[in-house]
């Protein structure tokens, strides 16, 4: 496996993940699935949420009605996900990943994209709780600007202004990493408690929640 500072330091362009890359936020996910669930007269328990973790918004949805046999809809919920998980992250104070603090004071010169199936503002009101917000160039949401990650990734050009050889990737799904390096990314995998020794990249930063 190739060292990480080799891989970055020829790199212009950093593509990084959210939930599960730069945070763990799926304890947030939890607590306000479960309050939606709730709210239709059903019970979503931990166990539950373990075998779809990992997944979009409107992917939990999909999910979760098929297995409770509720009707959830993210364009009907959405406002209510947002104001719930703000209000979980405000209550619970949750950290981000200590390697992200030593990334961004070594390569502070990079353009840093956020790219996420969470919604911008509840990124950026995160990013800003930890003074961090101003080393990130842009969040993007693709509920929001309404496209899947590699859609955008596909791109590049257009939507980070750098070619694909010069972007590298931070991912903690498989599935993105996979596509990543499909299309010429350099690709690093962050591992975490719920894909423990399950993914592969160019490096993987390892148990990045117990660091």
């Amino acid at each position: 496996m190739q060292d990480i500072n080799e891989i970055l330091r020829d790199k212009s362009t950093f593509i990084m993940d959210f939930d599960g890359t730069i945070a763990d936020t799926e304890p947030l996910n939890y607590l306000v699935i479960k309050e939606l669930v709730a709210r239709q007269g059903a019970v979503f328990t931990e166990c539950d949420f373990e075998k779809i973790v990992g997944r979009s918004a409107a992917e939990y949805l999909t999910e979760i009605n098929k297995m409770l046999g509720t009707t959830l809809r993210l364009e009907e919920v959405a406002n209510e996900y947002i104001d719930l998980f703000r209000q979980c992250a405000h209550d619970i104070a949750l950290p981000h990943y200590k390697y992200i603090d030593r990334l961004l004071e070594q390569y502070g010169d990079r353009t840093i994209y956020i790219v996420s199936n969470q919604f911008d503002d509840i990124i950026e009101s995160m990013l800003k709780r930890w003074g961090i917000i101003d080393k990130f160039k842009k969040v993007v949401s693709c509920p929001v600007v309404k496209m899947t990650k590699q859609e955008l990734f596909s791109d590049t050009q257009k939507f980070f202004n750098a070619k694909s050889r010069d972007c590298v990737l931070f991912e903690d799904a498989q599935r993105y990493l996979d596509f990543g390096k499909s299309i010429g990314f350099d690709t690093i995998g962050v591992e975490n408690r719920y894909n423990l020794g399950k993914i592969t990249a160019d490096y993987v930063i390892h148990n990045a929640d117990k660091e």
